[in-house]
Order: structure tokens, then C-alpha cells, then sequence
């Protein structure tokens, strides 16, 4: 759910050691670990890690780990949520639902969209074109300041008690079963 930032470098996936050891720390690819490295100095721990890169978008095996004290990062969230349907054309169609984000200062916002269907291969273009997020936060309703537990508690429970699949939008097919998802 949310994101762990250390010096503009985003980590999707991070344990939280802080009552044990007083950190917390992530895996990290060798690819990764080169392209950060004048970032990550003397934190990575080399050749010790197993599972996938911790950094956000990156998927290969980890070979580091990296730990962090916690006065040395901060957190974000930003996850949106949509809904895969079948159009009235027969072709699936994505309706976006909503967004819960962290601000800068730590405070945190819920919007929605009321109505905002986009078909695949719509989406897809404004993905290929850098125009997507500019269209769909035009278009968005902002609802509400909330607590990081009530961010926590919808994330947690955004469709009907479920949190849904992730599901890149990049990723969607025709192929892709209705319901909900978030990226």
C-alpha cells in the first residue's frame, strides 16, 4: 500500500524491522544497485539477499539488501482503483474509481470519479503518449482530508471488503476477467 522514498528513490516493497533492529530494509537488484548506487552508498548489504527488487517497477532478482533508519525516509501512497466491465459494445472497458494519495506534508486524500469509462486502447495511448494521469485527474472529484488509518482502512477494503488486484493498466487485455483492480 504505501511506498517507502529514500532520496527520490521509490521501494514498493519494504520489512519493517523497526521494533527489532530499529530499521527497515529492502531487496535490491544488481541493475538497480548501479543505477542508485551514488544514492544508496554504504547501506547496501552485497550478495546477502533472495526474492525480487524491492524498487518500484523493477521485477528482477534481488542480490542486495539495503537498510534504512527511519528518520532517513519518508512514505507515500498513491493508489488508484477501477473497475474492468463489459461495455455495451461487448468490449471491456475500464471505470475509474477512485484515488488515495499521501501529500508532501503527510496528510492524506480520497477522490473519485463519477462516471469516467475509458476503453483498453484508449487507456493504452494516453499510457504511450504521457497524457493518462493529466486526463483522469482533470476529471477527478475531490472528496476529503482523512487519517493515514482511514487511507489505510479504504485501501484495505475498497471494493465491498476486498482490496482488489493490482493490475498495472498497461497491463490489461481483453482478456482480463471483470472486477476490481488498482495500480
Amino acid at each position: 500500500m504505501k511506498k517507502l522514498l529514500y532520496k527520490g528513490i521509490e521501494f514498493d516493497d519494504f520489512v519493517d524491522e523497526v521494533k527489532e533492529y530499529g530499521t527497515y530494509y529492502v531487496h535490491m537488484c544488481e541493475s538497480c544497485y548501479q543505477k542508485h548506487k551514488k544514492a544508496i552508498g554504504n547501506r547496501i548489504d552485497k550478495g546477502s539477499a533472495n526474492g525480487y527488487c524491492s524498487v518500484a517497477g523493477c521485477e528482477n532478482e534481488a542480490e542486495h539488501y539495503v537498510d534504512f533508519s527511519p528518520e532517513d525516509i519518508s512514505f507515500v501512497l498513491d493508489r488508484y482503483f477501477y473497475i474492468i466491465e463489459q461495455g455495451d459494445n461487448g468490449n471491456k472497458v475500464i471505470h475509474m474509481q477512485g484515488n488515495i494519495y499521501s501529500n508532501d506534508d503527510g496528510s492524506y486524500k480520497h477522490a473519485e470519479w463519477t462516471f469516467l469509462y475509458l476503453g483498453i486502447d484508449e487507456a493504452k495511448y494516453m499510457l504511450d503518449t504521457d497524457t493518462f494521469y493529466e486526463f483522469v485527474n482533470e476529471r477527478v472529484n475531490y472528496l476529503d482530508d482523512i487519517t493515514e488509518e482511514v487511507a489505510t482502512a479504504i485501501v484495505e477494503n475498497y471494493f465491498d471488503e476486498d482490496p482488489g488486484k493490482q493490475l498495472d493498466i498497461a497491463d490489461i487485455t481483453e482478456d482480463t476477467p471483470c472486477g476490481g483492480y488498482w495500480f
